[in-house]
């Protein structure tokens, strides 16, 4: 396994690459740090590769990706459990495969933006904390094996925006 510390007021000023091959899980910690004016300092942008990966865990108290340009771009093609907690930063993650998903979990403490970029398809536990701003995911085949959604959230502004969850031919 694979943890990664990105250490309070540690700003990249590129993106950065994080490559764990062999690795069967992996876990990216940014932490918390703000200047004297109270804006936030520690951020991690780019890309995380990790095919052998089962279990990617993002824990963010920082900054996590960019709306624009520079968003966290997660590979990891055989990961099933995808969890993510982000705090009072805004976030922003693209995964190109989530096909073998079965479970996903986001919790913010700001806007986060996930996007799915092939079939979400065999995802069937789904939990999507909001706590102040809007979590959106969105996926070209929404969540048609999903059999468990939790949706909860708190705060001005929050909210969660999500395609079509289940479908007909499921025998649940």
């Amino acid at each position: 396994s694979l943890i990664a510390n990105v250490e309070a007021n540690v700003a990249p000023t590129t993106s950065v690459t994080l490559t764990a091959t062999a690795a069967t899980s992996v876990t990216l910690n940014v932490a918390d740090g703000k200047n004297s004016a109270g804006s936030q300092q520690t951020a991690f942008y780019g890309d995380i590769t990790a095919p052998a990966a089962t279990s990617v865990k993002i824990n963010s108290t920082g900054i996590l990706g960019a709306a624009t340009g520079d968003r966290v771009n997660l590979s990891a093609a055989k990961a099933t459990s995808l969890t993510i907690v982000n705090g009072a930063s805004g976030g922003f993650l693209t995964m190109p495969d989530p096909s073998k998903l079965t479970s996903l979990s986001v919790t913010s403490g700001a806007a986060f933006d996930l996007g799915l970029t092939t079939a979400a398809s065999k995802v069937q536990n789904l939990t999507l904390v909001a706590n102040k701003g809007a979590i959106t995911v969105s996926t070209t085949d929404d969540f048609a094996a999903v059999n468990s959604v939790t949706v909860s959230g708190s705060g001005t502004g929050s909210g969660v925006t999500l395609g079509t969850l289940g479908a007909t031919a499921n025998g649940y």
